[in-house]
């Protein structure tokens, strides 16, 4: 009885101490069932609709260079554009111009493509706060493209954009949406959610990934009924 009464004041206390029944060694026992069952080949498969495109040594062998300006992403936009992809999204964020005429030329592909997602990036905060707004192009298309109101059916504790890492005003101008790529890591360093909505102000922008799928099944962001985990 002594052990037992130990072993529940124990446990009281360290959940009044963490707020959360979950501890980070409930995570790492995921994270190995997990990687079981990926190896075993049970985990989540790759689309063959999808193709993942990255950077690698042999891509600066083909351009020739040892760094890749946006020139040579433009040329990957142009071949794209032959091939009738349906959707291009870019884990990138032009935050900073480069050679003026290298960032036309990449703004014209862009707009060429007629399909390409860029992505924002967003300081989050746990709780309500105000969202700094800056002026430019980019800041206005949030405004008035990106953001909507869907219908929030439970009580959650989403997270809050207090600032954004935005694209060039050029290229967001060109393209044809948008969505946040932010997320926060667990206690232990390890990324294992990913936010599909943040909150800015009293409305929400998606991720980039349900942005591009919400566009493609043609559902209006703001009609999305939303239960929060």
């Amino acid at each position: 009885a002594t052990l037992t009464l130990s072993l529940s004041l124990s446990t009281i206390g360290y959940l009044a101490l963490s707020g959360s029944v979950w501890s980070q060694f409930d995570d790492q026992v995921l994270d190995y069932f997990y990687r079981r069952a990926v190896a075993a080949g049970h985990g989540v498969k790759k689309s063959r609709q999808i193709v993942y495109l990255t950077i690698t040594d042999d891509t600066y062998r083909y351009f020739g260079k040892n760094t890749l300006d946006r020139h040579g992403l433009a040329t990957v936009n142009d071949a794209l554009a032959q091939l009738g992809i349906e959707a291009v999204a870019y884990d990138l964020i032009f935050a900073r111009p480069s050679q003026p005429h290298a960032d036309v030329r990449f703004a014209r592909s862009i707009a060429s493509l007629a399909s390409v997602y860029l992505p924002i990036g967003f300081g989050l905060a746990t709780q309500k706060t105000p969202f700094v707004w800056e002026t430019g192009y980019a800041f206005e298309r949030l405004r008035n493209d990106f953001l909507a109101q869907p219908l929030e059916e439970t009580v959650g504790e989403p997270y809050y954009a207090k600032r954004a890492s935005m694209q060039l005003d050029t290229l967001m101008l060109a393209a044809k949406g948008s969505g946040h790529i932010s997320a926060r890591s667990d206690e232990d360093g390890v990324y294992r959610e990913v936010n599909m909505l943040l909150k800015i102000d009293s409305l929400a922008i998606p991720a980039l990934t349900l942005s591009m799928f919400l566009d493609y099944v043609e559902i209006p962001f703001d009609s999305v009924k939303v239960h929060w985990g």
